[in-house]
């Protein structure tokens, strides 16, 4: 295909990974890089010539990045003539933030050999890096609750295949037996710093070596917070670990939860397909291929920077491109508007495919909230300092859209979506739109969803999000909606959470929890994984014409003034549990940061600035109605609830099927003969055919227009 263009002004550029900077950027004779692209784009239109607009067209291959791609505003496109960065047609074009690594060979050295286990030296390879030019290693660093996210250390990818750190156990977990010190708690304002002391009931580590980088991975007391932490001391003997840090809650065993851990980068327990070890003063890495290949392809991830960095860029778009194999970020956008992503796969991430907004600066180690120096192109511990600084604007820009991208391998998360003013209520308008996302929690397990939303008037829709150990979705702010969305196993290896979360925020109004799809979040030492939870006093929100299905709970509401309408319950071991929790400082903390006494939040939103004196603590304006429960009550009353504030109408228990022709598969039409949507007509008007990505191409403006229809049909009912 020739993709030359001969339209006046528009201009087309073409790369190539084995083309030259010093080509002139044709189909035959590409360039090699997207910094020669980027200056050939400003060199033209510096000449003055009228500008219709630009293409650069990536072909097959991979281009290696060594730091961050930067665009600024002279970068921009406009509304009729944005600047597009895509893969040429029927080519896979990949930007790789490592190197390949090549040469891996069966270990011969008698010592490393004896240091393995039974068939694993036979089926353990190596390859020396050094020798490759591969020398920065980058470190393993602590993560996991309240800490900041922080760029991975060198990981292998295997065809694609990202390998995991060899530890033990397997797919399991040690049990904590005996605490001998819980360390410092930092959660009380315990700041010494003390790493906890306790027991473990094994003898498997007697046979390691010494390793001064072993670490612990688990659940140190809650069923919330994981964390990974460096182990400063190991005693085989006495069966004692000793930790380099504290766990934000100190070691702490919960009578029904207990503690439990993994060791993590354990060379003697390389053993099983698609694992690595890699020894740091050599230089070498150790693997066990996951499948038998000729001649595969080994990545090393690299770049600890942003991929991309768009700031103050507008109507920029990047086209069906593969960012993978990086330590870090892949598109990191400020300001800006009206940029978009589209048909991309974002893999084998060591952080985040995409943020938008700012991060911050701050301590390295686990805090609940503090307060820091926004920056750019870094995250830290974005949710810490949003806690304590509820009116933070992140300086995301607007109309940013993310869609019908595939986000899946990620280590900490899948999108930071901000956008928006919470002062003014200026909305954001920045999307995340039919996107495929899952398994984006390989390194931080808790509290790094698949997309947080923050700030004002976002979206989420038609995503499908699945296989997560905890949350999919978690928002904060104003005037988000989060719709038709299918969302399926999740919040597998924890509890206490939700699939959607919100929670300690009573301003939190004009958001729209609407016509998702959520199933599957479930079990637990606790049995308190739910579909939605509004956590610990929330305020505003509505929760409406959602599918909640086969969760240990549908959904677990605290909170004022919050709208749960039209909901259908099915096979949850509890369907709507309505609570009675009581608030706490961090709520007339977020009173005082936004201008709740002022305009346009007095005319927008006056029962927020009256919540102190108006039944403080009180589920004043709750309303619950219309909920219809398959299999239980929908309806049940938890934690000292003052159930004479609830509004209660038309909450009923069906006992039939509820008549989907194949729920799980994604096919959500009602059958024929289903009697469900007979009896409550207001069902067919939520469309949940429409639940979860569609073919066709669909941005912002439209789920605008489905929004208004879905209002419309239903006042008419």
């Amino acid at each position: 295909m020739n993709l030359t263009t001969h339209t006046p002004n528009f201009i087309t550029l073409h790369l190539a990974p084995d083309g030259a900077d010093t080509n002139p950027g044709t189909q035959a004779h590409p360039f090699a890089t997207l910094e020669r692209a980027r200056d050939e784009l400003r060199r033209i239109r510096q000449s003055g010539a009228p500008f219709r607009g630009a293409e650069v067209w990536l072909h097959e291959g991979l281009y290696q990045r060594t730091e961050t791609f930067e665009l600024g505003p002279a970068d921009s496109g406009g509304p009729e003539n944005p600047v597009c960065w895509r893969a040429a047609p029927g080519e896979t074009a990949r930007i790789v933030g490592g190197r390949p690594v090549r040469g891996f060979a069966p270990v011969t050295d008698p010592d490393l050999r004896s240091r393995l286990t039974g068939s694993a030296r036979d089926r353990v390879q190596c390859a020396n890096l050094n020798q490759q030019g591969i020398t920065d290693f980058g470190v393993i660093r602590a993560r996991g609750f309240c800490r900041p996210y922080a760029p991975a250390g060198l990981e292998l990818f295997f065809n694609t295949q990202p390998l995991r750190l060899a530890q033990w156990p397997k797919d399991h977990s040690l049990p904590i037996t005996g605490v001998v010190d819980a360390g410092s708690k930092p959660r009380r304002g315990d700041t010494d710093h003390r790493g906890g002391v306790f027991h473990y009931d094994s003898d498997r580590p007697a046979r390691w070596s010494k390793n001064d980088d072993l670490w612990a991975q688990g659940m140190f007391g809650t069923v919330w917070a994981d964390d990974m932490i460096r182990i400063a001391a190991l005693d085989p003997a006495t069966r004692t670990v000793q930790l380099a840090e504290p766990h934000l809650y100190g070691i702490v065993l919960q009578k029904k939860t207990g503690g439990y851990f993994r060791f993590v980068n354990v060379l003697e327990e390389l053993s099983e397909p698609g694992e690595y070890y890699l020894d740091r003063a050599a230089g070498i890495a150790y693997m066990i291929p996951p499948e038998p290949a000729e001649n595969p392809e080994i990545l090393a991830s690299i770049l600890e920077d942003p991929m991309v960095a768009m700031e103050n860029v507008s109507h920029v778009e990047w086209r069906g491109l593969i960012f993978e194999a990086s330590r870090g970020l892949g598109v990191y956008l400020e300001g800006g508007s009206a940029n978009w992503i589209v048909e991309c796969e974002f893999r084998n991430l060591g952080m985040l495919a995409v943020m938008m907004g700012q991060g911050v600066d701050g301590p390295d180690g686990a805090v609940h909230e503090f307060t820091g120096n926004p920056v750019a192109r870094r995250v830290g511990n974005y949710a810490a300092h949003l806690y304590a600084n509820p009116a933070w604007n992140r300086h995301a820009g607007t109309g940013h859209t993310v869609l019908r991208c595939v986000i899946h391998d990620t280590g900490e998360g899948g999108i930071l979506l901000g956008g928006g003013e919470r002062r003014t209520l200026e909305r954001g308008n920045n999307s995340v739109a039919h996107c495929r996302i899952y398994r984006t929690n390989r390194l931080t397990a808790t509290y790094r969803p698949a997309i947080m939303i923050d700030g004002v008037g976002n979206t989420a829709t038609h995503n499908r999000i699945e296989d997560l150990p905890h949350s999919a979705i978690m928002f904060e702010g104003n005037d988000h909606r989060i719709e038709y969305n299918w969302i399926a196993n999740v919040v597998t290896d924890s509890d206490d959470g939700g699939a959607i979360y919100a929670g300690r925020d009573i301003a939190m109004h004009g958001n729209s929890i609407r016509c998702n799809f959520i199933s599957g979040a479930r079990g637990g030492t606790l049995g308190f994984r739910s579909g939605i939870y509004l956590d610990d006093q929330v305020g505003g929100v509505e929760v409406f014409g959602n599918i909640l299905h086969n969760n240990s709970i549908a959904a677990v509401i605290s909170g004022r003034h919050i709208r749960v309408e039209n909901n259908l319950l099915i096979g949850n071991d509890k369907a709507l549990s309505i609570d009675g929790r009581l608030p706490c400082d961090r709520h007339l903390q977020v009173l005082k940061a936004l201008p709740v006494g002022e305009d346009p939040w007095l005319s927008r939103y006056p029962e927020v600035a009256r919540a102190p004196q108006d039944h403080w603590g009180k589920p004043v304006g709750m309303t619950v109605r219309f909920n219809v429960g398959i299999g239980c009550q929908p309806v049940s009353f938890d934690l000292g609830i003052d159930t004479t504030f609830v509004a209660l109408e038309g909450n009923v228990e069906w006992k039939g099927d509820a008549g989907f022709v194949d729920m799980m598969g994604g096919d959500l039409r009602f059958r024929a003969e289903a009697q469900l949507p007979k009896t409550f007509p207001w069902l067919c008007a939520f469309h949940f055919d429409r639940i979860g990505p569609s073919p066709g191409l669909h941005g912002a403006s439209d789920n605008n227009l489905q929004t208004e229809a879905l209002t419309e049909e239903l006042t008419k009912l």
